[in-house]
């Protein structure tokens, strides 16, 4: 029984020495590449006519998206490595990021050298769908139409302002805020888990489903035909706003409405 007692404290504290050399390995691996990190600017262009979607995927970069000046698609990126993947297969246009400053998905580089935003330039009316995604950066949307918007972040913030989509609009964050203004679309959903949820002037002739675990959510001058929100701790508040039906559940969390009016 000792001697099994002994082999385990000897394989215990061999795995905690392996465990603190890998972590010191990549600490020093990410602090002599933020010494060394030079980036190369990369600039993709094209012709709308020739996709039927466009999708954007970073790890920490925030994404900026506005309109082009010649309503054609440009897209400015950042890489100091092969740590990006562009498929232009099909009638599909996707820029992803993989990201290689991290081990085993964790980033040891604590050096501000961030590059600069990734930056989409789309035409106004964009004849396409439009995915957007980041784990850690910022996403902001602005004076775009597009048949269909899906934004999603972990932790970065969501703001979208002067833009619709003829079909159907998501947005979605674990722990980032989502703020949006004059947005329209036919369907809606909003989501996150600890995110505040902010919208103004707002509008949908179809359904918008809001949803939060423990963040609060807010939405001025509304306009919908079916209003559901659901929090489970959130406080809840909807002022000047225009709907149908409502539907509201929450399990702690208050409701607050202010000014409230049938659509119809």
């Amino acid at each position: 029984m000792k001697k099994a007692v002994k082999y385990s404290l000897f394989a215990a504290a061999g795995c905690i020495i392996l465990g603190i050399a890998i972590m010191l390995i990549a600490f020093f691996t990410g602090s002599y590449r933020g010494q060394n990190r030079s980036f190369i600017k990369k600039i993709i262009d094209a012709d709308p006519r020739q996709y039927s979607s466009v999708a954007i995927s970073e790890c920490d970069k925030d994404i900026i998206v506005k309109p082009s000046s010649d309503n054609k698609i440009h897209i400015t990126y950042y890489t100091d490595g092969n740590d990006y993947r562009v498929s232009t297969d099909g009638n599909e246009l996707e820029v992803t990021c993989f990201g290689t400053n991290h081990f085993f998905g964790i980033n040891f580089n604590f050096k501000d050298d961030s590059p600069p935003a990734t930056v989409v330039e789309l035409p106004e009316k964009l004849e396409a769908s439009l995915s957007l995604s980041s784990t850690s950066g910022d996403i902001n949307l602005s004076s775009i139409d597009a048949e269909m918007l899906n934004l999603g972040t972990t932790s970065g913030e969501i703001t979208v302002s002067g833009s619709s989509s003829t079909g159907s609009l998501s947005i979605s964050s674990t722990s980032g805020n989502l703020f949006c203004s004059s947005v329209s679309a036919e369907t809606m959903t909003y989501s996150t888990v600890s995110g505040e949820i902010n919208l103004d002037n707002c509008s949908t002739e179809d359904t918008v489903y809001i949803g939060s675990t423990s963040g609060d959510i807010s939405a001025v001058n509304f306009s919908a035909q079916l209003l559901s929100v659901n929090t489970t701790s959130g406080e809840l508040e909807l002022d000047s706003s225009a709907v149908e039906s409502l539907l509201c559940e929450t399990t702690s969390g208050d409701i607050d409405f202010e000014h409230l009016r049938s659509k119809n």
